[in-house]
């Protein structure tokens, strides 16, 4: 069977990712890490190389190979998003938008 290097695959991952996607997270994976055992998150925010969990956990492309992505995709009514967690969306959002105004 022919394998993809490891950078291709990390980025296969990454773009099955999308806003309600529900994620597997390892041991180590995300900002803060996960710790003990896997954690079963959702996916609320993707932008180029990093996505923000309904918990508030980072996810980045290095984290690829600690991440599964279940192709489930849950309804925002489905599923609990902390306050930190909007927050940091809508400041991201309001970044980007400013950016993009900058373009």
């Amino acid at each position: 069977m022919f394998n993809l290097p490891p950078q291709m695959d990390a980025a296969r991952i990454f773009r099955e990712l999308g806003e309600n996607s529900v994620v597997i997270l390892l041991p180590g994976a995300g900002t803060p890490p996960v710790e003990g055992n896997y954690v079963v998150e959702v996916v609320i925010f993707v932008h180029d190389d990093t996505a923000v969990t309904n918990t508030n956990r980072e996810i980045r492309l290095a984290d690829a190979d600690l991440i599964d992505v279940t192709g489930e995709r849950l309804s925002p009514s489905d599923y609990l998003v902390t306050e930190a967690a909007s927050a940091r969306v809508a400041q991201t959002k309001a970044q980007l938008a400013v950016k993009a105004d900058w373009l």
